[in-house]
């Protein structure tokens, strides 16, 4: 996990998940944000049947529609796996529990983002 996630490092939760594995669909809020541990993912949207990929993501890597997750608005892509994955996921509850309740959290992370 990255040096800005450390702050983070203690709400995260590790999750094993199959290839294949649709993580977020889109037109669906984004509740979960992804550190890759181990895999790929990507994001993908749908262009009248078909899957057009707009992004991969490899370990070392957070994934998350991250519009949808700060704002509550629907997803405007997909996010899939595409091998087998350890996945390190923080809850969007979570997440925003832990900057509401640490000042210093949120200070934190606005540096690195």
């Amino acid at each position: 996990m990255t040096e800005e996630w450390g702050p983070f490092k203690h709400l995260f939760k590790r999750v094993e998940v199959p290839a294949k594995s649709i993580l977020l669909q889109e037109g669906e809020i984004s509740r979960t944000m992804f550190f890759i541990e181990k895999g790929c993912l990507r994001t993908w949207v749908n262009n009248d049947g078909r899957e057009i990929t707009t992004q991969f993501f490899f370990e070392g890597h957070s994934v998350s529609s991250i519009e949808s997750f700060r704002t509550n608005q629907p997803s405007l892509y997909s996010i899939e796996s595409l091998e087998p994955c350890i996945l390190q996921t923080v809850s969007q509850k979570e997440f925003r529990d832990a900057l509401e309740n640490s000042p210093e959290l949120r200070m934190q992370l606005e540096e690195h983002l």
